[in-house]
């Protein structure tokens, strides 16, 4: 009996260790919400998994993309503001499935959006 007590006290600490461990952080700050994205942007892109996907894809050229972030860190909408050459649209459309695959470290209020601008560039 003992020693199914001391089994389930140590999965009960595993089970809320991680349930701690993946907690995002709550944002309503358009600004900083904007900052936090840009910066988890350029690091996923320039080393992270994300740059070994776009390598993958073999995703070149530069693109301006305005994304919507909501939720969880959710991407909501990705949209091109820029005409882009035609060589380059399907570039674009892998880059655009890539980020509405892609989930924030942090997340919204409820019923919150924030638009953002970011420059993506692929040798």
């Amino acid at each position: 009996m003992n020693a199914f007590r001391s089994w389930l006290l140590v999965c009960c600490v595993l089970v809320s260790i991680s349930a701690f461990a993946q907690k995002k952080e709550t944002l309503s700050n358009p600004e900083e919400i904007t900052q936090r994205a840009d910066k988890f942007l350029s690091a996923e892109f320039s080393s992270g998994e994300l740059a070994k996907k776009a390598k993958e894809l073999a995703i070149s050229g530069e693109f301006i993309l305005d994304i919507t972030v909501y939720g969880k860190g959710q991407v909501l909408t990705v949209f091109s503001p820029n005409e882009i050459p035609v060589h380059l649209i399907k570039d674009q459309n892998r880059l655009k499935d890539l980020l509405m695959k892609c989930e924030f470290p942090f997340k919204l209020p409820k019923n919150q959006k924030v638009k953002f601008r970011h420059k993506f560039s692929f040798n």
